[in-house]
């Protein structure tokens, strides 16, 4: 749809944006402020819940931070793939498990 289109071409600014941020800035930043960076930003993408927020800003190591996103994109993925599985063997029942996934962000459904 067109909003997706959008949205798609809004997180592509972003990330574009975000990028150049990170190679411009990089001989300023240390290897810790380019973890944070990215660990947040990963956050933003995928929609985090506060709890997740409030770990990584707990957490005392860049790399720490990192594994704590990389687990909740892996969820996020795993569970993008899971719908996609159901929607590719079954078209036809597409609506009896969408209902199912109304808590999932905008831009996986």
């Amino acid at each position: 749809t067109i909003h997706k289109r959008i949205y798609s071409k809004e997180i592509s600014d972003v990330l574009f944006a975000f990028h150049g941020f990170l190679i411009e800035n990089q001989s300023i930043l240390s290897i810790t402020e380019k973890q944070y960076a990215i660990a947040f930003f990963a956050a933003e993408l995928i929609g985090v819940d506060n709890e997740i927020r409030k770990k990584l800003l707990k957490a005392n190591k860049g790399i720490e931070r990192l594994k704590i996103i990389s687990n909740e994109v892996n969820k996020v993925v795993s569970t993008q793939r899971m719908v996609q599985s159901i929607v590719a063997n079954d078209d036809d029942h597409y609506e009896i498990y969408s209902d199912d996934f109304e808590s999932l962000p905008a831009w996986s459904k």
